[in-house]
């Protein structure tokens, strides 16, 4: 197989766009998902495409590179291993978590929040730090009269990201302060979770 040809990746949902990478690309494409999916994805590209145009130039957020049709979108390939495969049989160095405090703090600085940076939208690549998959991310100014309620909220969830890879790592770390709405889905789901192991 040549080295620039298309190469999918597996969906985790039939809802998913399918993405495949090209070259040194990435391609998210929609097209064939189903309706009413079809134009949640076409929503997600606009506000990912919104997020990468107002972060270009921030080191470790890939690059928007294009449309190439309305239901696609296609941005630079960046590389590193995503850090939810490396807990278990490799570490991650201080330089690594410095330049990923730096991405977010960068992020935030320009008025993008990710709110979704769980272990796979984060790549490590040596002692640089990559953030990917801004589909869900929040960009200030596009709902203004929400951004002073969601965008700080989505802010704390980047920096409890931060603060989850120094614990997986390091094992040390003071967790932020999280608000009300957080703590009590957390609760919820841990009372579900001692439920089910009760009653299997």
């Amino acid at each position: 197989m040549a080295p620039d040809a298309v190469i999918p990746y597996a969906r985790r949902n039939d809802w998913k766009a399918r993405i495949s990478r090209d070259g040194d690309t990435v391609v998210k494409d929609y097209r064939g998902v189903r309706y009413p999916h079809l134009v949640l994805g076409k929503l997600f590209l606009d506000d990912e495409e919104t997020a990468l145009r107002r972060l270009a130039g921030v080191r470790g957020v890939p690059r928007f590179l294009g449309r190439p049709n309305p239901l696609a979108i296609r941005i630079e390939a960046v590389p590193g291993t995503p850090v939810e495969k490396m807990r278990k049989r490799e570490r991650v160095s201080e330089a690594f978590l410095e330049d990923l405090r730096r991405v977010f703090s960068e992020m935030h600085e320009r008025g993008v929040a990710h709110g979704d940076a769980h272990m796979k939208n984060i790549l490590a690549a040596g002692d640089a730090a990559f953030v990917i998959d801004f589909a869900t991310a929040w960009v200030r100014g596009r709902f203004p009269l929400l951004d002073p309620v969601v965008f700080p909220r989505l802010a704390r969830l980047d920096d409890l990201r931060v603060f989850k890879v120094e614990d997986a790592f390091f094992h040390r770390g003071e967790p932020p302060r999280m608000f009300f709405l957080y703590r009590l889905l957390k609760r919820v789901n841990r009372k579900k979770k001692r439920r089910y192991r009760h009653e299997t």
